[in-house]
């Protein structure tokens, strides 16, 4: 299959939270060039404020299912207008700490969260308003706190989660779609923010400050290893990809309206501020590419 992946006009930053003090969900959605270095405008909302939702799309929309405000909610979003739709479909199973998500051509995944069902992997499609299924389980529970996303043009992969280190990776083929432990991170946690290449998924911040992990999607075990820095360490980031870039905005605490970007190419990379920001700093939404 060709890898769908990436994009070569914007990325988009929805939802989450502000943060601290208060920590207020919102809607907001931001879209940024994937050409320019030029700060993102604000094109619209979704339905329904909430943070840790995971993120999807398709070639012509983007997702946010589940997460705290709205934890059953499959929302989406037109990538090449400006206003939210309406739901089109519920989880399985009401989803908060969800993880970010991942899409094959056909349909979102959303893995982990702190529901009782912290090892469901659920499937929605990309093609018609549905509901989600449960299609399968990662290879352990306990995968609360923000697990990362990631997709190759056939796998769909969920890594860390809690204090796990875990890199999960399910078929987008096969009907029954468990996990299947291949890997580990270089340490356990969560709230990462997630990238992916045609070859290589990476791990961005989150608990483990500003390390960037990176694993190789080829067959066989696939342990990450550091590669680079964020320049902002922080956790929660958003992660969306072009053809030849990482990027990899917002985030918790400090510099949370930055974002930051890092080669593909490079074997060794730390990210740099490009001089873009969000209108909105935020943390722990939905991201997405067109």
């Amino acid at each position: 299959a060709p890898y769908h992946g990436w994009g070569t006009n914007y990325g988009f930053c929805a939802s989450g939270t502000t943060g601290p003090p208060a920590w207020p969900n919102i809607t907001l959605i931001d879209k940024f060039s994937l050409s320019a270095d030029d700060n993102a405008t604000t094109v619209g909302d979704v339905t329904v404020a909430r943070r840790n939702c995971a993120g999807g799309f398709s070639t012509t929309h983007a997702y946010a299912a589940g997460g705290n405000g709205s934890p059953g909610t499959i929302d989406r979003w037109s990538m090449s207008g400006t206003v939210g739709e309406a739901g089109v479909g519920s989880l399985v199973a009401g989803n908060t700490g969800c993880n970010f998500g991942c899409s094959s051509e056909t349909h979102g995944y959303v893995a982990g969260g702190d529901s009782a069902e912290t090892d469901m992997i659920q499937r929605y499609s990309l093609v018609s308003s549905a509901n989600g299924v449960d299609v399968g389980n990662l290879s352990a529970g306990s995968r609360g706190d923000r697990a990362g996303g990631n997709q190759s043009s056939d796998y769909g992969y969920c890594c860390g989660g809690g204090s796990t280190d875990i890199i999960d990776k399910w078929s987008f083929a096969s009907g029954t779609e468990s996990g299947e432990d291949i890997g580990d991170l270089t340490a356990g946690g969560g709230s990462f923010g997630s990238n992916s290449s045609s070859t290589y998924g990476y791990s961005c911040g989150g608990s483990r400050g500003d390390e960037i992990d990176r694993f190789s999607f080829a067959t066989g075990t696939q342990n990450a290893v550091d590669v680079g820095n964020l320049e902002n360490s922080t956790t929660g980031k958003f992660g969306s990809n072009s053809t030849t870039h990482a990027y990899t905005s917002g985030g918790m605490y400090t510099n949370i309206n930055v974002i930051e970007k890092f080669s593909f190419s490079d074997e060794t990379t730390n990210a740099a501020d490009g001089g873009a920001n969000l209108v909105t700093g935020r943390s722990l939404g939905a991201s997405a590419q067109f």
